[in-house]
């Protein structure tokens, strides 16, 4: 979140919110932050997966 907000030059506040609170001011869209993804580096590196950005906010300036 930082990096994105970083790159849309808009301000983040690490400020917990519940998922309802979510729902209500952002409607469908709070499912983009409501959702939870991880995944490890090492095992898509191990498997060759090719990154074609090493840094996110790089691959963020790009897309816009």
């Amino acid at each position: 979140m930082k990096a994105l907000g970083k790159v849309l030059y808009r301000p983040v506040w690490p400020i917990p919110a519940p998922a309802f609170v979510l729902r209500l001011i952002l409607g469908e869209s709070a499912q983009l932050a409501l959702m939870s993804t991880s995944f490890s580096k090492k095992k898509l590196l191990d498997s060759w997966f090719a990154f074609h950005y090493t840094d996110l906010e790089q691959a963020l300036r790009v897309e816009l």
